[in-house]
């Protein structure tokens, strides 16, 4: 059963690269594709993975997998929006740098950003969980990202349509979340192999995705600020993001290390992107009524 529920976990990555890659985005099509890849990756699961999962190169090039290769599929799947006025590549992987760098400037003050290591393993009470995840976590990452990214990015001279707030804001997000990957699947390194896998798919699923949909808040906010209630809306590029990381990470670290718990996650997760997609949409139209 736990090999089951990780190989279902494990597909969704792959599922973001099939909807980057094609513009057929029906019910019936994505699942009928989600199935057969479940299916490739129980095989593979079964013969490849768990035969060889002793091997120090294999854990880490699962650890560069699951700290990398997510945080790649998710940002090019916002960039492909931007196609009236693509931004320069230059630029984009500036953003990326940026938000690698915040991420070693905040884990240099002091901050634990992740919950990894045995840390992982326990549950905490309320108000530790809600410190943890607030004042160890949020807090710090989203005040670190917001300030790069209104100071290298919001008065870059490319920025120049509501929609490139998100796609900055996502890339540089993307550059942070990567490094805590790795960082977080790093802690792991020596324990139990369900565990070790589990960790993996948590990181891809969802300490990743948390960052991105913190971005994409970040990034639209920034974007509306250019058109209305500059002050107001600068404010809540800040405050929204806090408080989508610091509920959600308050969450893992109170409910412990159960796959029901992860699964509730994902499911918040999900929801919250059906609105942040709304949003990138009502950019996306703004830009169209502005470029007439």
């Amino acid at each position: 059963m736990d090999a089951v529920i990780l190989t279902l976990f494990a597909a969704l990555p792959f599922l973001v690269l099939l909807l980057f890659l094609s513009d057929q985005d029906t019910v019936w099509s994505v699942l009928f594709v989600l199935g057969l890849i479940c299916l490739a990756v129980f095989v593979f699961y079964s013969i490849y993975i768990l035969p060889n999962i002793g091997n120090s190169i294999f854990k880490w090039t699962y650890i560069g997998l699951t700290g990398l290769l997510p945080a790649v599929l998710y940002m090019l799947y916002v960039i492909k929006y931007d196609k009236k006025k693509p931004e320069p590549v230059g630029y984009l992987l500036q953003a990326v740098l940026i938000g690698i760098i915040a991420a070693f400037v905040v884990t240099g003050i002091g901050s634990s950003l992740f919950i990894g290591g045995s840390e992982g393993e326990l549950k905490q009470s309320i108000i530790n969980g809600l410190s943890t995840g607030f004042l160890q976590i949020a807090i710090p990452a989203e005040v670190s990202k917001w300030l790069l990214l209104y100071i290298f990015l919001y008065h870059n001279k490319y920025y120049d349509e509501y929609l490139d707030g998100i796609v900055y804001s996502v890339c540089l997000s993307m550059g942070f979340a990567s490094v805590l990957g790795i960082w977080f699947m790093s802690g792991f390194v020596d324990f139990a192999i369900s565990t070790f896998l589990l960790k993996g798919v948590v990181s891809a699923i969802i300490l990743i995705p948390i960052h991105l949909m913190s971005g994409a808040a970040m990034g639209y906010f920034l974007a509306i600020s250019k058109r209305k209630s500059k002050t107001l809306n600068t404010l809540r590029s800040l405050i929204f993001p806090i408080i989508i990381d610091g509920v959600i990470f308050s969450l893992l670290a109170t409910m412990g290390d159960f796959w029901l718990y992860y699964l509730i996650i994902v499911v918040m997760l999900f929801a919250l992107s059906i609105v942040l997609y709304g949003k990138a949409v009502d950019l996306m139209i703004l830009d169209c009524k502005s470029n007439k």
